[in-house]
């Protein structure tokens, strides 16, 4: 696996986790990046730029998949 595919599972994880867990500590996902990333900052500063992005624009997301899903809700998606 690539050293940025890396980061995206991570990234990946965390929004994951944003469903189940909305209330976690930013430490807490600090933590897990970093850790999961081996301290690679450079991968870590992409790993944060890339959950920031897809958190900020969490809603166009969820609306650009709702109009192209055919037959599948963001739900029974989730």
């Amino acid at each position: 696996m690539s050293r940025r595919s890396k980061a995206r599972e991570v990234v990946l994880q965390l929004l994951y986790q944003d469903d189940l867990n909305s209330d976690r500590r930013l430490t807490a996902d600090e933590a897990f990046v970093r850790e999961r990333l081996e301290e690679d900052l450079s991968l870590v500063d992409f790993a944060w730029d890339l959950l920031r992005g897809v958190r900020s624009r969490r809603r166009e997301i969820d609306e650009a998949l709702a109009r192209v899903a055919a037959n599948w809700s963001l739900e029974r998606m989730a």
